[in-house]
C-alpha cells in the first residue's frame, strides 16, 4: 500500500503486477526496441490516486534489468494500463522511479 501522497516503499511482485505488466509488453517492445525473452517483475512502488494507480515495476528481461512506469486507470473507465516511461540497463534493486 503506498503512503497517502507519496510513493509506497519497494515491495515483491505479485501475479496482478505481472498481469498488467504483461498487458503492456507490447508497448515496452515499441518504445524500447527490444524483444525480451524473459519478461519477469520482481519489484514495485505505487501511487494510487483518485484516477488510477502509477506503478513503477523493476522487470528482468534475462540480460540486464528496467524499469517501466505504468498507469491503471480504475477498472470502471474500461480503459487498460499504459506504459509512460522506461529506464534502460538497470541493475537489480537500482532505486525504482523519481522518488
Amino acid at each position: 500500500m503506498s503512503v497517502p501522497g507519496g510513493w509506497s516503499k519497494p515491495r515483491p511482485a505479485t501475479a496482478k503486477d505481472q498481469a498488467i505488466a504483461d498487458k503492456v509488453k507490447d508497448q515496452f517492445e515499441t518504445m524500447s526496441g527490444i524483444r525480451p525473452s524473459e519478461y519477469k517483475v520482481e519489484s514495485v512502488i505505487q501511487l494510487e490516486d483518485v484516477i488510477g494507480t502509477n506503478l513503477w515495476y523493476e522487470l528482468d528481461i534475462k540480460f540486464t534489468f528496467v524499469h517501466l512506469n505504468v498507469f491503471d486507470p480504475p477498472p470502471e473507465t474500461n480503459e487498460g494500463p499504459k506504459l509512460l516511461s522506461i529506464r534502460l540497463n538497470k541493475n537489480k534493486g537500482d532505486k525504482l522511479g523519481d522518488c
